[in-house]
């Protein structure tokens, strides 16, 4: 696993709340090392908190659907 995936498997467990102390320490030095590592990270943070209302968008419900189309069939 290079750092990249490293930074990023820490992220994922900061941003999901399963990280440890250490982890969120290791973490938070990586963002103070640079403009960009901070940058990063905020992009990946914001596209975290986006990806819940996505999901929200996409439900379908199959049970009220079928009971409308069989009712505009009948």
């Amino acid at each position: 696993m290079n750092i990249n995936e490293e930074i990023d498997n820490l992220i994922a467990k900061v941003l999901t709340g399963e990280a440890t102390v250490s982890e969120i320490e290791v973490l938070e030095s990586w963002k103070n090392a640079s403009a960009e590592n901070l940058e990063n990270f905020r992009l990946l943070e914001k596209i975290f908190l986006q990806s819940g209302k996505v999901k929200q968008l996409n439900q379908f419900d199959a049970d009220a659907a079928w009971v409308k189309l069989k009712g505009e069939i009948n």
